[in-house]
């Protein structure tokens, strides 16, 4: 497997190709997620389309689950978003990472970059919505 992390003033986006081990991308979690940059991420991005085979699984998303548990204590405001056509890794991802046992951080999977962007746009807007409610209720 073969990841680039790009950090970004707000986020990091990540991109994977090749064959991805269970192993090798619960690595890549850990290194992203312990970087002391993470602290102030507000999401990630990790863009899985150029992924030619694979062998995550629900227990290695349930293995990803437990990690991003533990680092919610670091960063509680993160966001995640999976880039992914293979519909069968998608549902994986989606059914795991959202299930009410094992979710931890706001996690959507779509099918481009540019979606995730506008998803991204979305979840800090109603963010932004609820603190403005907030302080006109008080």
């Amino acid at each position: 497997m073969i990841y680039d992390a790009i950090w970004k003033p707000a986020g990091v986006y990540k991109k994977l190709s090749g064959f991805v081990t269970a192993i090798d991308f619960i690595r890549a979690a850990v290194e992203v997620q312990s970087d002391e940059r993470f602290e102030d991420v507000r999401y990630i991005v990790k863009d899985l389309s150029e992924v030619t085979a694979h062998t995550l699984t629900t227990d290695a998303m349930t293995d990803l689950a437990v990690i991003h548990c533990g680092f919610r204590s670091v960063n509680p405001n993160c966001r995640i978003v999976f880039v992914c056509f293979d519909e069968n890794l998608a549902n994986v991802i989606k059914n795991t990472l959202t299930s009410q046992k094992l979710a931890s951080y706001p996690v959507e999977v779509i099918r481009s970059v540019s979606e995730a962007n506008d998803w991204l746009g979305r979840q800090f807007d109603l963010q932004n919505a609820g603190r403005v409610r907030r302080l006109v209720r008080y």
